[in-house]
Order: structure tokens, then sequence, then C-alpha cells
């Protein structure tokens, strides 16, 4: 059995000693090998008893019967997302096991290459350059300066105004405006009514 120092038997301890020589021999990095030895001992552990699981027959169990009752009984202890986790694991564990056992000499863990496209890279890490602030100043035009998109866009509320009959109006004004800025904001509509203009004018 080539350097195999140990007899191989198709218990759940067979799977942790197996796991253990992958890792020793480096066919397993070791924090991946002993995640998947701990999902081990909790799925059999759970489902086939404390004082069982490390005598049971590997070959006679119902993976998919294992995992349904491992999730059921783990429900309160673990979240889904975890379940899933250990479930993955323990019959990624097993696969392994069952390779390697048709051929311990020549076994090797099976590695799917991975091909990413350089559109799927992710981005290099570090702060992106913000995007100018929007001043919030009127323009020239008379109206208010686009805001520029960005993460404070969440903030600004979008309030309905009627003027008159037929004309609907609509305010962006920051969710937590202050008394200053609604008298600011107050001052600059009066500024733009068309009559107060001609008034001004006359004089």
């Amino acid at each position: 059995m080539s350097d195999v120092n140990f007899e191989v038997a198709a218990t759940g301890d067979g799977l942790i000693r197996f796991l253990d020589y992958a890792i020793e021999k480096g066919h397993l990095k070791t924090a991946t090998g002993q995640a998947m030895k701990t999902a081990v001992k909790e799925v059999l552990s759970s489902t086939e008893g404390e004082d069982k699981w490390e005598s049971v027959d590997i070959d006679s169990l119902d993976v998919d019967d294992i995992q349904r009752r491992f999730e059921t009984l783990r429900a309160m202890k673990f979240s889904s997302s975890s379940l899933g986790t250990y479930k993955s694991r323990f019959r990624k564990s097993l696969d392994m096991f069952n390779e390697f056992r048709e051929s311990p000499s020549t076994w090797r863990p099976s590695v799917k290459p991975r091909n990413r496209k350089s559109k799927d890279k992710p981005a290099p890490e570090g702060r992106p350059t913000p995007p100018p602030p929007s001043s919030g100043k009127p323009s020239k035009g008379g109206g208010t300066s686009e805001p520029h998109p960005s993460s404070h866009r969440s903030s600004i509320i979008t309030y309905p105004f009627p003027i008159r009959d037929g004309v609907l109006a609509s305010l962006e004004l920051p969710a937590d405006l202050t008394q200053r800025e609604a008298e600011r904001v107050s001052a600059f509509v009066a500024s733009l009514a068309v009559d107060a203009k001609k008034s001004t004018d006359e004089t």
C-alpha cells in the first residue's frame, strides 16, 4: 500500500485516520483537513451516536438520509449556512475516502482547475476614489445642480409637492434636514417666484 502505514477500515474511525494521513502527506492543507474531520465527527456522532460513530460501517450508510437527519438534529445548534457547510465537507470526505480505497498507492485528491476569466478577477484591494460630493447649490439656470450618485444618495428623500391644480413638483431633501437648512431652502424657493421678481423690477 505504498507509504500508507495503517490498515484502512471502512469505518468512521478509518475515515478520520485517512484524513490524518492526507494531512500528514501534504495531500490536504492542515486547516482544510481539520475542518473535514470536524464535519465527519459532527455528522456521524449526531446521527449514529457518540459511542458508535467510530465503528459505523461507512459502506452501509445512506448518505442522503444521514445528511437529512443531521440537519434535523442540529437545526437548533447551527445556522442553515453552517449545516450546508458540514454536509458538503462530510460528503467530500466520503468521496475522497472511497477514491483512496480503490487505489491507495496511486491516490491523489482530485482538484478542479479554476479557469477564471480576466473580467472575473477580483478588483485590487484599496480604497476606491470617492466621487466628488454634490454641493447642493443652485445652478446658474436657477435650479439645483443634480446630485452626484454616491452612497449618500440613500439619505435623500423625494417629497411630492402640489404647486397648483395640475402641477406637481418634487423636492429632494436630506432625511436629516435642519431648521437652518429648511430656512435657506424656503428663501431660495421664494426668490424663484415670478411675481416677486416683477415687483422688484418695478421699484
